[in-house]
């Protein structure tokens, strides 16, 4: 901070003369920082920059390169400060987590073959859940924010189409088929609709071999 505690103390000195309070680095306010900003706009401009003609091409640049390295570290105060009211650390939004899930019921009903689970990030756009076990069903969500509110998309496929859409309205849930074709039908397997008899089922896309020769989009 060599060059901003330089250009306060200049600045300084021309608030004593006018009796304003000298500004401290060590405790800026807002104001002080917004202050600081317009005193830097104010320097770089073309008749300070000039002194009415009377700087030659070279002080001129090295009055630019300064003032460009006390803007720097006002910005770099107005950063941690604005950090520190928020306490936002940084957050992660690349991740790969690889973990494993057994039926919750499994004493009973005998389904004790643990599934994998794999929850993928790339980036703030969306994240992927996989959820798989050899020769048992899978299941492939992805979430998003879509169309401004909350949705989930899901496959039983994880290298094809959705087959099915759930957006989170601000009165309940909209539920659609990929498909235009594809309609729900009435669920009468009661192991899997908790016994409700308006229970729904959607008959999921076949797998598109084509589309993954090589396997390596298949749950393993």
């Amino acid at each position: 901070m060599t060059a901003l505690k330089n250009y306060i103390g200049k600045l300084n000195f021309m608030r004593s003369i006018t009796k304003l309070t000298p500004l401290d680095i060590q405790k800026l306010s807002d104001s002080d920082i917004e202050y600081l900003k317009e005193s830097i706009a104010a320097d770089l401009s073309p008749e300070n920059l000039q002194g009415d003609g009377e700087f030659g091409r070279t002080m001129i640049k090295e009055k630019i390169d300064y003032l460009a390295i006390v803007k720097a570290e006002v910005n770099d105060i107005a950063e941690k400060r604005l950090s520190s009211i928020f306490n936002t650390p940084a957050i992660d939004t690349h991740f790969d987590i690889t973990s494993e899930l057994k039926d919750w019921n499994a004493t009973e009903n005998g389904h004790d073959a643990p599934f994998k689970v794999s929850i993928r990030q790339s980036g703030v756009q969306g994240f992927d859940v996989s959820i798989s076990s050899e020769g048992q069903p899978s299941l492939n969500v992805y979430f998003e924010i879509n169309k401004g509110v909350p949705a989930m998309h899901i496959t039983k496929d994880p290298c094809g189409d959705m087959d099915l859409h759930i957006h989170s309205g601000s009165d309940g849930y909209y539920i659609c088929p990929e498909n235009g074709e594809n309609h729900f039908e009435k669920n009468n397997d009661s192991s899997l609709n908790f016994g409700a008899n308006n229970a729904l089922f959607l008959e999921a896309a076949e797998p598109d071999l084509d589309d993954d020769p090589h396997g390596s989009c298949s749950p393993s």
